[in-house]
């Protein structure tokens, strides 16, 4: 605990007290040594009565008069006893006083010290809290503009998938193709909706004609294209395929029965702002063939996602 200035006053009036009984004490002996008759009449009686002893042991003529003062001295504080004892009870009671009011001093010093740590820790308390909110709050700001920054990246990339298929046959195609007429040819728009061109383009899609049942057979095929390309944004490329051969009768019934689909399912890979991307698809059609006019293909319900 620090000094303070009532704590120096506090010494400071006991010290006070000591100095100002000393000087009656001092004092009230000056004036009975140089004034009193009976301190007089000691030093003459004390004197005369050891003036043999003195000569016998050589006692210089200060030591005669030093002892003499001494012992006569002492024989005044003997005969004021009650005098003195005044003296040293009001100097107790005036120390007493003087620590009473330091010691009363300090312990509110040190009270009011124990009020302001106790302040200060509930303040660090506080100021605690306050910086684990910070923090809180810091933390949630770079999730947030992690969040915005994804969103961002997520709306500024290319987004590669198919925008429409359409099933044609030789009869409906332009110019007709008699030869061709019951086979099927799916025509695809595969198209870039977002803002940034995707680059290292490659595609390959497959027809199966199956039962909807065993649709979870259908396989990804294996890559067929070799050839890579750059798509810009919002652009389009069409992914067209003949099946090989005709349709026979059988098949033309189940399709107009609906026993049986026509799935045409592939994959579409690109770059996109330097990372790599896949797009699966899987379309089909059911209904009456060959077909007048090209008609619209569906998209299943499953085999279609993009990362």
């Amino acid at each position: 605990m620090p000094v303070t200035g009532k704590h120096v006053g506090g010494a400071l009036q006991a010290f006070t007290i000591f100095v100002f009984l000393a000087a009656v004490f001092f004092s009230f002996i000056s004036i009975e040594n140089n004034y009193s008759d009976k301190f007089q009449h000691c030093i003459s009686y004390y004197a005369n009565r050891e003036a043999g002893y003195y000569r016998i042991h050589k006692y210089s003529v200060v030591e005669e008069v030093f002892d003499t003062q001494a012992v006569c001295t002492v024989a005044a504080i003997d005969r004021h006893n009650g005098f003195f004892a005044l003296i040293l009870s009001a100097a107790l009671v005036g120390f007493t006083f003087a620590l009473s009011r330091s010691t009363t001093r300090m312990m509110k010093v040190t009270d009011a010290q124990g009020e302001s740590a106790a302040k200060s820790i509930k303040e660090a308390g506080r100021a605690a809290t306050a910086m684990e909110g910070v923090a809180a709050a810091m933390v949630a700001n770079v999730e947030n503009a992690r969040i915005i920054t994804d969103r961002q990246k997520l709306q500024m990339r290319a987004h590669v998938f198919p925008h429409a298929g359409n099933l044609i046959c030789g009869l409906s195609a332009k110019p007709p193709l008699p030869k061709r007429a019951n086979e099927p040819f799916l025509a695809l728009e595969i198209k870039n909706s977002g803002p940034t061109p995707a680059y290292e383009v490659s595609s390959w899609a497959q027809i199966e004609i199956i039962e909807p049942s065993r649709e979870d057979t259908l396989v990804v095929p294996i890559k067929l294209e070799k050839n890579k390309f750059g798509l810009g944004g919002y652009q389009s490329f069409p992914k067209n395929i003949w099946l090989g051969r005709d349709l026979n009768q059988s098949e033309i019934d189940d399709l107009k029965a609906g026993v049986k689909r026509i799935y045409y399912y592939g994959r579409v890979e690109y770059m996109s702002l330097g990372e790599r991307h896949t797009t699966n698809f899987r379309l089909f059609y059911q209904g009456n063939f060959p077909l007048d006019l090209p008609i619209g293909l569906s998209f299943a319900e499953n085999g279609n996602d993009a990362d």
